[in-house]
């Protein structure tokens, strides 16, 4: 067969007359199988096609497992004019097992020498997409939590291995983000990515890569979490103290709110507290003063101001209680000099209008009494 190739080759030379003689064999032959890696599942076959060229027919093409199976290529000769001699040879490979699994070499050799080409054959029993997250610079702990600084730019990344190839692929992002999109793929490898520009802080969230082939199907979630500048909820002080209480109110994607409380020992002056409130952003302040010096003064004055209430309260409700026992004195008195008239059968006013005395001791309307009266109320006031 080679015999009958190189006459015919002979011929078409004589026909289209004379051609520059090789350069000669001062290298290998060139090999190239393609792909450097073949990913195929348990039963599945596969054809490698190793492509060589070189200036003559003075050479030839091995296959070599690393396993040391027995390879059975099949090859294609080519006369090109200008190059020389390109040979593709295939080889196939039928029900394929986990055991096929290794590097195929195709090696090219003339008489300068041997060039080879490799590629690794991956037989898996069941299809299979992989991902991984690349983010520069590597988050610590959880791998797929990222905190960005508002109006920064954002950019994540994935890379995915898969078998059979990826048909269709997404992103699930929130509803406010306005990024774009980039994914690449080759052989059995693909990279995809999602650039976010000056984000807001309604882009924060989660953000998930979903991907999808005949045979399987897979997804990444990216935790987005945003810093902004932090209010003036916060405290520290300039001689720093600790807070007794501390609460936190946490979201999973928004601001953090910390509420404290501070209890200060007594200072006898002036006493200025700042509290201040940090982030990786960056921090901001608010300042308050407590005058304590005009507390402490107030304080004698507000004592003497409830005593002297107390001592006017006692006072006021020894004197109500002196005129009610003098009021029910005066109406006993006034009912006994009613008795008086109605036992001798008088009227008060007539009796008074006749010119006629009345018991002093009983009467009410004696002048005496009355006078007595204006007296003891005068007393109960002083």
């Amino acid at each position: 067969m080679l015999f009958v190739v190189l006459l015919l080759a002979a011929l078409h030379t004589a026909a289209q007359g004379p051609v520059l003689p090789p350069l000669g064999l001062r290298q290998p032959p060139s090999v190239d199988l393609g792909k450097d890696q073949y990913v195929r599942l348990v039963g599945e076959g596969l054809n490698i096609t190793c492509t060589t060229r070189n200036p003559n027919f003075s050479y030839n093409v091995t296959w070599r497992h690393s396993a040391g199976k027995e390879l059975t290529p099949v090859e294609e000769v080519t006369w090109l004019p200008s190059t020389g001699i390109s040979t593709s040879s295939v080889l196939t490979m039928l029900a394929l097992n986990v055991s096929d699994t290794g590097n195929i070499t195709c090696t090219g050799t003339n008489e300068a020498g041997a060039n080879s080409s490799t590629t690794h054959l991956q037989v898996v029993d069941q299809p299979y997409i992989r991902m991984s997250p690349v983010l520069s610079p590597t988050p610590p702990g959880n791998k797929t939590t990222v905190e960005v600084t508002e109006g920064k730019d954002l950019e994540l990344r994935v890379r995915i291995e898969a078998y059979p190839e990826i048909r269709e692929q997404w992103w699930d992002t929130p509803a406010s983000a306005k990024a774009s999109r980039e994914f690449l793929g080759h052989n059995n490898r693909y990279e995809a990515a999602l650039h976010l520009k000056r984000m807001q802080s309604g882009e924060q969230g989660k953000y998930v890569f979903n991907a999808w082939s005949s045979k399987a199907n897979a997804s990444i979630t990216f935790h987005v979490h945003m810093f902004r500048k932090c209010g003036e909820n916060g405290t520290w002080l300039l001689e720093p103290l600790p807070a007794q209480g501390v609460q936190v109110q946490l979201r999973e994607y928004g601001p953090a709110e910390v509420t404290s409380a501070l209890t200060l020992p007594p200072p006898g002056n002036r006493t200025t507290v700042e509290c201040v409130a940090v982030n990786s952003v960056g921090l901001n302040r608010d300042t308050f003063v407590t005058d304590v010096s005009h507390a402490w003064l107030l304080t004698p004055i507000l004592i003497a101001t409830a005593s002297l209430l107390l001592l006017l309260t006692i006072v006021l409700l020894y004197k109500y209680n002196h005129i009610r026992a003098l009021s029910l004195e005066l109406q006993l008195e006034c009912r006994l000099g009613i008795t008086a008239f109605a036992s001798a059968g008088q009227d008060p006013e007539t009796s008074t209008a006749n010119g006629l005395r009345t018991n002093k001791r009983t009467s009410f309307f004696n002048p005496e009494v009355v006078e007595s009266l204006f007296e003891v109320i005068s007393q109960a006031f002083k």
